[in-house]
């Protein structure tokens, strides 16, 4: 069998932008004995509640043009995990409802949605009008999701019949979970199946639906796209996977071929409530995928939606303003070369807590600010995890270790820790991904240099940086040193602080300071 792009003869979805009317639905050309599905789906949304309003508003579209003509077309809204992030309860809680407006159905378990710890995840999926499908973990009986798994809010499969067609939806979560959990919270409460255990699981998932009569299979997956494609090569009986965690945007028709050699759509929207994707499905008589189609969607598109904006501000509570920003410059990957940003928030700590030289982590960072009035929330969006701030002392040694590390990122994916993000500092990487030309800079604004040849492991620095950082994790071990004082608040209270001292309601922009050079082959 073979999955053809859909032609005018058998395809009537024409899904509408912002500036469109709801278009008027007939009774669609398609043939006898054939059945329509369309999904909308998100992932990695991120908390990003600068996006929230305007997901409402492309699932109403979506609604309008789909789900009002029900006896035609089996629709469904799905989310590939990481809608949470961080261990702000308030915000977290609002992004359940978020999905409860839309009318998500079915979510995959991310590996943010354990940034706060398992007792209010729980109290997240109780609230939660939507399922959470995952088969590759393991929870011990003291943890509190054992009451979601016993109330079924958390299932490894699930079953919905639409116009008498039964679907069959599986969940995973990412095979690094536990890496990417701050070790904080309470993580040791779960395991999680490797990728040949997952293999498993899910084919045993898919056997048991199977059994009752489900041949159409969606997997709702946390698993990033090169274990997506593995885990459908390996597995048999799945039509489509909804993907999220590696954040790739994948528009069009993107197929590979099952373990009994047929075809598997996967999808995947990017990441930060940027875009979403609508997946339209032509089913024949024998449940066999006939022809497909699939759209990512730019969310800057459509409108915001004013109730949801309400909700979030009684919620969570209102935005104050702040400053107002001219410019800002961004690199075309922030994991890979000097973020502005991030230099910006590293100025930021450096300048509250009186260090030589601050380090952010790449991937601390979410979201992207827009010029115009910045406000307390802009900044909590761009920094959801709340760790904590330290003062530590480094090495000579341990600075030039620590770039050298994190070089490496610049080839090697999925590009963890990401290049390191300075403030007092500048520095560049070779080809060999290596750095050179390290120098800190003194309290006159005079430059000194570094040795990073033969680093000086009795030549010390106050650095500045976050408790993620200091507990070594993805790989930063030189970094687990023990703080000569660890602070109650994070990056965003220095940021929003530094902000409002600095340039006192003054416009300001963010712009690179050419501390990260990058030499090329």
């Amino acid at each position: 069998m073979s999955i053809n792009a859909p032609d005018s003869t058998n395809l009537y979805f024409d899904f509408i932008s912002k500036s469109a009317k709801p278009p008027e639905i007939t009774e669609p050309p398609v043939q006898k004995k054939r059945s329509a599905l369309a999904v909308f789906y998100i992932n990695d949304i991120h908390a990003q509640l600068s996006k929230a309003s305007r997901l409402k508003t492309a699932s109403d579209s979506f609604t309008r043009v789909y789900e009002n003509n029900p006896q035609t077309t089996d629709t469904f809204k799905l989310s590939a995990g990481d809608s949470n992030i961080g261990n702000d309860y308030k915000k977290n809680k609002f992004v359940v409802q978020l999905l409860n407006m839309i009318g998500i159905r079915y979510s995959a378990v991310g590996n943010h949605e354990f940034d706060d710890d398992t007792a209010n995840l729980s109290n997240c999926m109780d609230d939660a009008n939507y399922k959470y499908v995952c088969s590759n973990i393991d929870v011990s009986k003291d943890n509190p999701l054992t009451d979601n798994i016993k109330k079924q809010e958390l299932v490894k499969s699930w079953v919905e019949v639409q116009n008498n067609n039964k679907y069959g939806f599986v969940g995973v979560t990412p095979v690094d979970l536990k890496s990417r959990i701050s070790p904080e919270n309470d993580s040791n409460k779960i395991d999680v199946e490797n990728l040949d255990e997952t293999v498993k699981s899910v084919q045993q998932e898919v056997n048991n639906l199977k059994k009752q009569g489900v041949n159409r299979i969606i997997l709702v997956s946390h698993f990033g796209i090169d274990n997506d494609i593995k885990l459908a090569e390996r597995t048999s009986g799945i039509d489509i996977v909804i993907g999220g965690h590696s954040h790739d945007v994948l528009d069009g028709l993107n197929t590979v071929k099952g373990l009994d050699g047929e075809p598997v759509i996967i999808t995947q929207a990017g990441k930060d409530g940027n875009y979403f994707g609508i997946l339209n499905v032509i089913y024949d008589d024998k449940d066999n995928i006939v022809s497909a189609d699939n759209v990512v969607h730019n969310t800057d598109d459509f409108e915001k939606d004013r109730f949801v904006e309400y909700l979030e501000e009684n919620l969570i509570g209102a935005a104050r303003p702040i400053g107002v920003l001219t410019n800002i410059t961004y690199p075309k990957n922030i994991s890979r070369e000097e973020n502005p940003m991030a230099s910006f928030m590293a100025d930021s700590m450096r300048y509250k807590l009186h260090t030589q030289i601050a380090f952010v982590n790449s991937g601390n960072l979410r979201g992207t600010l827009e010029p115009g009035t910045i406000t307390t929330r802009s900044i909590q969006d761009l920094i959801p995890f709340n760790n904590r701030l330290c003062v530590v002392e480094l090495s000579e040694k341990d600075i030039i270790d620590t770039l050298n590390y994190a070089a490496q990122s610049t080839e090697k994916e999925p590009f963890k820790p990401g290049v390191m993000q300075v403030s007092g500092l500048k520095y560049t990487i070779t080809p060999q991904k290596t750095v050179k030309d390290v120098f800190v800079e003194n309290s006159d604004g005079s430059y000194t240099q570094l040795n990073d040849k033969s680093p000086d492991n009795s030549r010390k620095f106050t650095v500045a940086y976050d408790s993620f950082m200091q507990s070594g994790a993805e790989g930063l071990s030189m970094l687990k040193k023990t703080p000569i004082k660890t602070y109650d608040f994070d990056k965003t209270e220095t940021t929003i602080e530094y902000i409002e001292e600095k340039f006192k309601n003054k416009p300001f922009e963010i712009k690179s300071r050419d501390r990260i050079k990058i030499e090329n082959n």
